[in-house]
């Protein structure tokens, strides 16, 4: 009895280690380091604008919207400058100035033409434009005028009126 205990004891054993030894597996396997890298972020943005006051007929005397009054064949040109900060090899971004609104459901409202357009590093005036890596640090000249056009008819629809101009955003957008 003795003899067959042993042999059911060794079976039993025998058994377990082939079944422990089927998800086994032996291969060989090495292991070394990769040296990491800091990566930085770059940057589009614009600095903050200033303004200029607004002028009549492009004339260097300032125009006070609050108490200068405008007629027909008038033109108000406001300049605004900025910077741009376009940092990144492969960055391009389009920078657009969107037409204000004028604000106020009069007849003077209906009449006067608001535009804007800029200019970049003393270029051209435009109204958008693509900038890159190489525009980092260049000035950019925001230019607003609101034609209020000689030959409008002549009735009590646009005088002694006023009307506002929105604010309106200067926006620069990457680009793919």
């Amino acid at each position: 009895m003795r003899t067959s205990l042993k042999a059911a004891l060794a079976g039993v054993a025998g058994a377990g280690l082939l079944l422990g030894g089927a998800g086994s597996l032996a291969f060989w396997t090495d292991e070394e380091t990769v040296d990491g890298a800091a990566v930085n972020g770059g940057e589009l943005s614009l600095a903050e604008i200033s303004c200029g006051d607004w002028s009549l007929n492009g004339g260097v005397t300032a125009f006070v919207p609050a108490t200068d009054l405008i007629v027909p064949g008038d033109e108000l040109v406001q300049v605004c400058n900025t910077k741009l900060a376009v940092e990144g090899d492969s960055l391009t971004g389009t920078l657009a100035v969107e037409l204000p609104d004028m604000t106020g459901a009069t007849g003077l409202t209906d009449e006067l033409v608001p535009t804007s357009t800029f200019t970049l590093g003393g270029g051209d005036e435009v109204a958008t434009v693509t900038v890159g890596p190489d525009d980092d640090q260049k000035a950019i000249v925001v230019t607003t005028k609101i034609n209020f056009p000689f030959g409008v008819k002549d009735n009590d629809s646009n005088r002694n009126l006023s009307a506002a101009l929105a604010d309106f955003p200067l926006t620069l957008t990457q680009t793919p």
